[in-house]
């Protein structure tokens, strides 16, 4: 499943990486003297990780529902087969939980990602510094 989700996060990657080495900051660090490297994970990498972790948010909602997929194609025990099943029985309490357990992996990878945000953006930071 993840294989499909690796072919565009790299192609994603690359794209935010070319787009931010276009960048006139990037410039401005390669005439102060920076070295490739340090070039690459101090100023390119943290500026192109902002989109990469919104992506990466969005997979994992693809991932569980092919998850269900792949779970009832090849009879797996799963959290996706059980909802199938439960869909199949008209057992709505198990149809309900699965449903909400999903939902709720959702909103956490969403805040996941949104802490991440302020930890890899410093202009995030001092917007909630100068909103307390």
């Amino acid at each position: 499943m993840a294989i499909a989700e690796a072919a565009i996060f790299s192609r994603f990657t690359r794209s935010a990486m070319i787009e931010v080495l276009d960048h006139p900051m990037v410039e401005t660090a390669k005439a102060s003297g920076f070295s490739q490297v340090k070039l690459l994970i101090a100023h390119v990498l943290p500026n192109a990780a902002l989109p990469l972790l919104t992506i990466t948010g969005l997979f994992v909602g693809s991932l569980i529902g092919g998850g269900v997929v792949t779970e009832n194609v090849f009879s797996w025990p799963g959290t996706g087969r059980l909802l199938v099943e439960s869909v199949g029985a008209r057992d709505f309490a198990v149809v309900q939980c699965t449903i909400l357990l999903i939902g709720v992996t959702m909103i956490v990878t969403n805040l996941a990602v949104d802490l991440c945000y302020l930890g890899i953006d410093p202009r995030l930071r001092d917007a909630k510094r100068r909103a307390a």
